[in-house]
């Protein structure tokens, strides 16, 4: 098992390119980046706020700037926002709109709501008038998945209904069976867009967009923020974290990888301005109970992917 990382993308626009590759993407990467094979690692940014196997923190050196923030369930995870303001009013303010906006997002694209975009195309297999930011969305996933020759790919889900249905405790056997009476309903080609209407080229295909969503919704978040004068920032929706400017004392944003068996050691140390870092594995979250079958399933084998543990850009 490895862990990939990309220690220098660009621009926080470049890296947001790639974030949302990283929730499904195969276990081995094709791209000319820095490769490093460590154990089992998870982000941790040096902070006083522990959120799961993530830590942020930050001190206002600047006398007229105080830290503020709060963390939500969103996505089936936490997000949280940190900010540096002048006042209470005015940092709760930012936060709660920024908050407001993702919610906006999730109502779109979460496949849980039975009314959502993502839900009604499901249903129904097209979706007359989709909003310009589902449309976006598709569009950019589509591009993903040309970009990583299917490894990354929204039309997984069906795949996943198969392991969230209990599939890991059936034989070898059955297994392949029924994967590959599904692997025909996976495929980004198989969807058509235009501005009035999204269609599915195959009866029974289905989306999913949370390999998306969360670094795209945290990158809006931050736009929001910027909007509201906020000119020090931190977003972190799960494993996407992404800042606005330096922290008062003129420092970048400091994001330290460690390892999770002990927190005292820190193996790679990030200084991120105006950037962002994004990490996904296979590793926290399982289909089954012995923790063999990681969420992330690799579209061209439907299977979990196996090669790599944690990517890390």
């Amino acid at each position: 098992m490895c862990i990939i990382i990309v220690q220098e993308i660009g621009t926080n626009q470049a890296m947001k390119e790639f974030l949302g590759i990283l929730a499904h993407a195969k276990g081995s990467v094709k791209y000319p980046i820095r490769v490093n094979v460590l154990k089992r690692l998870s982000i941790v940014t040096t902070c006083l706020l522990m959120l799961g196997s993530i830590f942020f923190a930050s001190f206002a050196c600047n006398s007229s700037l105080s830290i503020y923030g709060e963390t939500h369930s969103m996505w089936n995870t936490t997000v949280t926002v940190r900010v540096y303001a002048n006042s209470e009013a005015k940092a709760q303010e930012a936060i709660n709109a920024a908050f407001g906006r993702m919610v906006e997002i999730g109502d779109i694209t979460s496949s849980f709501e039975p009314d959502s975009q993502t839900s009604r195309l499901n249903r129904d297999g097209y979706l007359n008038n989709p909003s310009s930011e589902i449309l976006y969305l598709v569009n950019q996933s589509k591009s993903y998945s040309d970009l990583t020759e299917g490894s990354f790919d929204i039309t997984i889900q069906p795949l996943l209904t198969l392991w969230s249905n209990d599939l890991w405790m059936e034989t070898a056997e059955v297994q392949q069976q029924r994967i590959d009476e599904t692997l025909p309903l996976v495929g980004s080609d198989n969807i058509e867009t235009s501005t009035s209407r999204i269609d599915f080229d195959v009866d029974g295909m289905e989306i999913t967009l949370g390999g998306i969503t969360k670094g795209y919704a945290a990158d809006e978040a931050l736009k929001v923020l910027e909007q509201m004068g906020i000119e020090h920032a931190l977003v972190a929706a799960s494993g996407d974290i992404i800042t606005s400017g330096n922290k008062p004392d003129g420092q970048p944003w400091q994001v330290a990888l460690v390892n999770p068996d002990d927190t005292s050691q820190t193996l790679v140390t990030f200084e991120l301005l105006e950037n962002a870092i994004s990490t996904s594995g296979n590793y926290e979250r399982y289909f089954d109970e012995d923790g063999k079958v990681g969420h992330i399933i690799d579209p061209t084998t439907g299977y979990s992917a196996q090669e790599c543990i944690s990517v890390t850009i």
